[in-house]
């Protein structure tokens, strides 16, 4: 029933109401009100309200008043599911990227000591050559007869001039 057919039915229930009650249609008055119009009045408004009730409360309306929230809602609320799976797959990779890192600064500083050990054996192997090379190069010239240019080079890098004998050592 619509509202139009509510009052309509409101109305005829009044007016079978004041025929079922033959005071009341006489016009009889109590206390200077209308007895008549006092009980329309009252089957109007009651009748009034009931169709109001109904029609607010109907379950039709409210699930049409969900699927209108649902239209309006969705299609934002579907924007922000997929702006927050990127933003959680940015965030994911961001933390593989400093965990990689952090487990690359921590490997860095447990090889500081095979890099000093490195360090050290590199010089030491260097001074080695080096004195090997002078070595070498002072028993070429021992043995080419070449002695004055041995005793140059022997003052030059720091080492003492050695008998033939301890230089094959």
């Amino acid at each position: 029933m619509d509202i139009d057919s509510h009052s309509f039915h409101a109305y005829s229930v009044g007016r079978q109401g004041a025929m079922q009650h033959p005071q009341i249609v006489h016009g009889a008055q109590r206390d200077g009100v209308d007895l008549e119009v006092d009980y329309k009045v009252k089957k109007v408004t009651d009748k009034f309200s009931e169709c109001l009730h109904i029609v607010v409360n109907e379950p039709s309306l409210a699930l049409y008043r969900l699927q209108e929230h649902v239209r309006r809602s969705l299609p934002h609320l579907s924007q922000c599911k997929t702006d927050l799976a990127a933003l959680q797959q940015e965030v994911q990779g961001k933390c593989y990227d400093v965990d990689y890192a952090t487990r690359t600064v921590d490997g860095m500083k447990a090889s500081v000591r095979p890099f000093t050990s490195i360090n050290t054996l590199l010089k030491s192997a260097v001074v080695t050559k080096q004195h090997l090379n002078h070595r070498a190069s002072d028993r070429r010239e021992v043995l080419e007869g070449g002695r004055g240019e041995a005793s140059k080079r022997s003052s030059i890098h720091g080492t003492p001039k050695r008998p033939l004998s301890q230089a094959k050592d």
